[in-house]
């Protein structure tokens, strides 16, 4: 067992660790930080430090937010959230910029951590704006083919039905012909649509007299390995799979 640590040896400790989480560099007058914060795409958040007049500091992202939605053909929708965060974060949202102006040396610290977390909230809270949009539209795509195939009276939007845990979820589409039901729910290849798609259809194979369950998603290849989890209680199949496939699934037990 390691003896017990001098108070000293514990602060020389978490003084390694934590400047170990970032790098500095320097160029000309202006300091980089690059920070643990993570954004959507795996990058790290890198905050610039530039001197300003009476002794203080301005800290910015230098559009690094901007710079990946610009990537992701996000940039309208950034601007929005980017706006809101930076209210609530204390901050200011300027020409594609989080930026904090006049701070003293000794608030240097905290302000590269709220820049950041505020660049990575803003993109999170991007990308799940996308998300809600695409999927909104690949629902109604979905919709509109249900209806083709099994009739109009014959589909139902948003849906809820009870699991065998007797939370009521709500599915894209249940659909009940010749005394079937059937639930069609659109999923992405992300980790957390995927973990929920899964435990939505466990819980609903697990019920009594249990629907058919349909994942219904652009590209199978996209899942990779992650594929078999969604499939352990439903079928997939790819959105342009053909008439007699959606039937198809929709018979099975």
């Amino acid at each position: 067992m390691n003896a017990i640590l001098e108070q000293k040896d514990l602060l020389d400790l978490g003084n390694a660790i934590a400047s170990s989480l970032g790098r500095a560099s320097v160029l000309g007058e202006r300091v980089f930080i690059q920070t643990p914060v993570l954004l959507p795409s795996g990058s790290y958040t890198v905050v610039a430090i530039d001197p300003q007049g009476g002794g203080g500091f301005r800290v910015s992202d230098l559009g690094q937010g901007d710079d990946e939605a610009f990537s992701l053909d996000l940039t309208s929708v950034y601007h929005h959230q980017a706006q809101e965060i930076a209210t609530l974060s204390g901050v200011a949202f300027r020409d594609g910029n989080i930026t904090l102006q006049n701070v003293s040396h000794s608030q240097l610290v905290g302000a590269v951590t709220v820049v950041a977390n505020a660049v990575s909230r803003a993109l999170t809270q991007t990308q799940l704006k996308a998300e809600q949009r695409r999927k909104s539209e690949q629902t109604q795509k979905l919709i509109r083919r249900l209806k083709d195939i099994f009739t109009p009276d014959a589909v139902t939007q948003e849906a809820e039905l009870k699991g065998v845990s007797t939370h009521r979820w709500r599915v894209d589409a249940l659909v009940e012909f010749q005394g079937r039901k059937a639930v069609f729910d659109v999923v992405y290849p992300h980790q957390t649509s995927i973990a929920f798609a899964s435990t939505k259809f466990l819980d609903l194979a697990s019920r009594e007299e249990a629907p058919a369950r349909v994942a219904v998603v652009h590209n199978k290849k996209a899942f990779s390995e992650l594929l078999t989890v969604v499939a352990q209680a439903a079928n997939v199949i790819e959105d342009d799979a053909s008439d007699k496939t959606y039937r198809s699934v929709a018979e099975a037990a």
